[in-house]
């Protein structure tokens, strides 16, 4: 209001004091402009600098790979559900390993999009990428996969039911036998000296004698137990999908992200990689990527009164944000988290 007044003086002559408060104040805006020019670029790219943006779009396109690949891998599980999973539970059941193993089978494969890291094909790197990749484009490298990764998610949810299979059957008799050869050699060694009795030494030659019936029997338990859980393994694995297949225009219909890829539980997930990168490269500091981080963008601009960081860490810390960002979308996936830590 004061510049406006001292601008609009009509009529009259300015005076030097307030020809000089006039110039003070247009330099006082100018300099508030900027500064707010400033923090408009921060909020839109603060943590998406230039050095920093051929990394997020890897990163765009490596989730965009991952939540295709999940999204292919539950209609894989919901095909099985629908379809040998009954026989597969019938089999194991019918095994009387374990009165869980059926169930262990059953959660396994409830999540084979748990998998969708472990399985081809991996997402492509961006620099040999002319334009940003489509969802057809990514659907069409999984499609050309299709009929490998069905036996790969296969093999990877197997490996997930075998090992509470393996620990609560396979491993007491492993352990088993491990203890009764350690005994086994102890008593040899005893065996071997001279100063034990005849009673002694009769009764260690009774308890070898028992030890081998005991690590025969146990092993031939392990034997035939572990041949009954690789059968039905090998039984769960030989199974194909020849409609998956047929799924790639689907594939290609689908949104490249999900709800993983958002900022949060209710705001929509980007839909193109340019979105993503828009995204994941505005100010939205946290508070468990800690002060490095988050100070970091503003002291790139240069807007604090004195420097926090050492200025070789600056863009790394803003690179590191983007890394572990990527870290945590991939471990939901992987469902070893249950959410993004910035939700």
């Amino acid at each position: 209001m004061e510049l406006h007044g001292l601008e609009n003086a009509s009529g009259r002559n300015l005076s030097a004091e307030q020809e000089a408060r006039r110039d003070i104040l247009r330099g006082r805006i100018d300099e508030s402009k900027a500064f707010d020019e400033t923090l408009s670029g921060i909020i839109g790219e603060g943590f998406g600098p230039a050095s920093v943006k051929p990394l997020l779009r890897q990163f765009a396109v490596n989730d965009a790979m991952l939540c295709l690949k999940s999204r292919w891998l539950r209609r894989i599980g919901e095909t099985v559900a629908a379809g040998p999973l009954e026989i597969w539970k019938t089999a194991a059941d019918e095994t009387e390993l374990h009165p869980d193993l059926s169930i262990w089978i059953a959660d396994a494969m409830n999540h084979l999009d748990h998998h969708c890291t472990a399985v081809n094909p991996n997402p492509p790197e961006q620099t040999t990428l002319v334009t940003d990749p489509t969802a057809g484009d990514l659907a069409a490298l999984i499609d050309a996969e299709a009929d490998a990764m069905v036996p790969a998610a296969l093999k990877c949810a197997c490996d997930v039911w075998w090992k509470p299979f393996n620990q609560n059957v396979l491993k007491p008799l492993s352990e088993k036998i491990r203890d009764a050869k350690k005994e086994q050699k102890s008593l040899k060694d005893q065996s071997q000296e001279a100063t034990g009795s005849f009673e002694v030494q009769h009764a260690i030659r009774k308890r070898l004698d028992a030890l081998k019936s005991e690590i025969k029997a146990w092993q031939k338990e392990l034997d035939v137990k572990t041949g009954k859980g690789q059968a039905v393994r090998d039984s769960i694995r030989s199974w194909r999908c020849p409609e998956a297949l047929t799924w790639g225009d689907w594939l290609a219909e689908q949104a490249m992200y999900d709800q993983v890829s958002s900022l949060d539980r209710k705001r929509p997930p980007p839909q193109t990689v340019q979105e993503f990168i828009l995204q994941e490269g505005a100010y939205h500091p946290d508070v468990n990527d800690g002060v490095r981080v988050n100070i970091a963008p503003l002291q790139k601009a240069g807007i604090l009164v004195a420097d926090v960081l050492a200025a070789k860490d600056v863009e790394k810390a803003i690179a590191d944000r983007a890394t572990w960002r990527d870290d945590e979308r991939r471990w939901c996936r992987e469902g070893k988290l249950p959410k993004p830590g910035w939700w």
